[in-house]
Formats: C-alpha cells, structure tokens, sequence
C-alpha cells in the first residue's frame, strides 16, 4: 500500500477531466493526510492505488450520499476506505464528514482553484513534486523502521530522519 497516491497515479488518466478531479480530490484531502502523516497520535493511510482513487473521486465530489454503498464494489470500498480514515483519527479529536470536503473551490499555496477548471501545469508540477517529496519521506521513514537498531523512540527516530531536510529540523 501507499501513505500518499502515487504521483505517476495523477498523470496516467488519459481524460483531462479525470486528471483535473484527481488533482482537485487530492487538494481537498492534502492537510488531512499530511496530519496523519505528522501526528504522533494517529496512524498515517496505508491505500491500494485502487483505494486512494476512490477516496479521491469521492473527495472531488463524486460521490452521491443517497447511492445504496453496498451495492457496488466501488460503494464497498468506499465504505472501506471511510472506515480506515475514521479508524486513524481515533486517537485525535478529529472527525471527518466527507459531505463538508467537496466545495466548488480548492486551494494550493493560497492559490484558489475552480473545480471547473484543471489546474494550471505550473501548479499540477507543484503538486507532483510535493507528492513526489513526501512519498520519498515516507519510503525513508518506513525503511528506518526496519532497519534502525539504536533502539530509540520513533520520535526521537522522526527527528534525526527531519534533519535531513533543511528547514524542518
């Protein structure tokens, strides 16, 4: 599985409006994410490419509350992959309501962008190296876990992996 979609996963679709809404889901889910992925407390995504699609579709607002969920698979893993997100905020006190993340604006670095209109390449780029850098983060952290014998807690772990990054220390 994934913590974070995989960035080739934003490109692959040939139709611009599907790449559009991917882009838009993933701005719309972007600071839950990173909060998971930077809270002690929590346990970040782990999601299939398949899981991280419908979580985003559903994000960018396809999604039809009065759909019955179970009669589709596409309704089963949604439901799914609700349950795993509420699951990881347990420990916080943070509650999700999908309903309230699906507004007709999205932003990135206080940009406002239309969910009409598919973001600008320059942003598109932007976002893609974000994701890029935090995938790779996570690749870091994770194979740190495995291979790490000082015996030190997971956040003193954290700190020595942030130092690698200038500005994040």
């Amino acid at each position: 599985g994934y913590h974070l979609p995989p960035p080739c996963f934003f490109l692959a679709p040939q139709d611009v409006k599907t790449r559009s809404n991917l882009f838009h889901g993933w701005l719309r889910m972007r600071d839950l994410v990173l909060y998971l992925l930077a809270s002690p407390t929590c346990d970040s995504l782990c999601f299939s490419c398949d899981e991280w699609r419908v979580l985003l579709d559903t994000a960018a607002g396809f999604w039809s509350p009065n759909t019955s969920e179970q009669e589709t698979k596409r309704g089963n893993q949604r439901l799914q992959v609700m349950a795993a997100i509420e699951k990881s905020l347990q420990r916080s006190s943070i509650s999700l309501k999908l309903e309230a993340i699906a507004p007709q604006v999205t932003d990135f670095k206080e940009q406002n962008l239309l969910q009409s209109k598919p973001p600008e390449a320059t942003i598109c780029r932007r976002i893609l190296w974000e994701v890029n850098e935090l995938n790779f983060r996570q690749e870091l952290i994770s194979l740190d876990r495995q291979l790490d014998t000082s015996h030190r807690s997971s956040v003193d772990r954290r700190d020595v992996l942030d130092a690698c990054w200038a500005g994040y220390a």
